[in-house]
């Protein structure tokens, strides 16, 4: 995503500067999404922004890309931020284990029911159900 020359990205813009062509924030917080910015600098500082990027070259979209969503989580969650996300996806994860687990139990004890029927009408393994 391009930013047009005529508007200053939400970084330059809060430092009242004009932005550059080269300018690291540009593509991060565009001039019509303010907010990001604001949630991004409010919890990191734009100092220590500058500074990450500087200190990973190499992983300049997965570090922005962590920086809003953690950003964005805190402004949902103030307490918890992306860790009460994590938290609540483990909890819903380990929630559908146990019912996978309840459901391969109940499967088993039909199958196992259903056996013992055909055995009990002697039946051809071809007509039982599997």
């Amino acid at each position: 995503m391009e930013v047009p020359n005529i508007a200053a990205c939400a970084a330059c813009r809060h430092q009242r500067r004009r932005c550059s062509e080269e300018c690291p924030l540009a593509r991060w917080f565009p001039p019509f999404d303010p907010q990001r910015f604001w949630r991004v600098n409010k919890l990191f500082g734009l100092k220590n922004v500058l500074r990450m990027i500087e200190e990973n070259p190499g992983n300049v979209e997965g570090l922005m890309r962590s920086l809003v969503y953690e950003a964005e989580a805190r402004e949902r969650d103030p307490v918890r931020g992306a860790c009460g996300v994590v938290q609540t996806l483990e909890q819903q994860a380990d929630q559908l284990r146990t019912e996978l687990k309840l459901a391969k139990e109940k499967l088993k004890s039909i199958q196992s029911s259903t056996e013992g029927e055909c055995s009990k009408l002697e039946a051809s393994p071809s007509h039982c159900p599997r």
